[in-house]
């Protein structure tokens, strides 16, 4: 790089400095909840019951994406979703799926429906095991 000039501005975090939030069902699981960034999975990975999302932990926390399961006993898609946007949440919500879906297209319009501006998508379980 010639002298005086300066590099690119960065277009996104850094792998090393993407902070994961996955919410999960363990209910009265305090664990990483009360501080995430003690979590088994070191300060990139929390994972929280879905009970503990909220203002102070998005905030403190500062994930880039949340991901969460489909489907638990607690909670589907559509709780999650609503509380990230109700609480003006700007980065990536996805959504792991264990199976294929039959119509992907129809629960994404469903949730974006709900919560017009999130960014929202869906991943397999098997695309992250690679």
């Amino acid at each position: 790089m010639p002298t005086g000039t300066t590099p690119p501005p960065s277009s996104g975090p850094k792998a090393a400095e993407t902070r994961i939030l996955f919410v999960s069902h363990l209910p009265g699981w305090r664990g990483p909840g009360a501080d995430v960034s003690r979590g088994r999975f070191g300060q990139d990975i929390g994972v929280v019951d879905f009970s503990a999302v909220d203002a102070d932990l998005l905030s403190t926390f500062d994930p880039h994406f949340v991901v969460s399961p489909i489907l638990t006993p607690g909670f589907d898609i559509i709780d999650v979703a609503l509380r990230l946007w109700q609480l003006r949440y700007r980065g990536a919500y996805r959504i792991l799926t264990d199976q294929p879906l039959p119509d992907p297209g129809l629960v994404l319009r469903e949730v974006r429906a709900q919560c017009p501006g999130l960014d929202i998508d869906l991943i397999s379980r098997d695309a992250l095991l690679g």
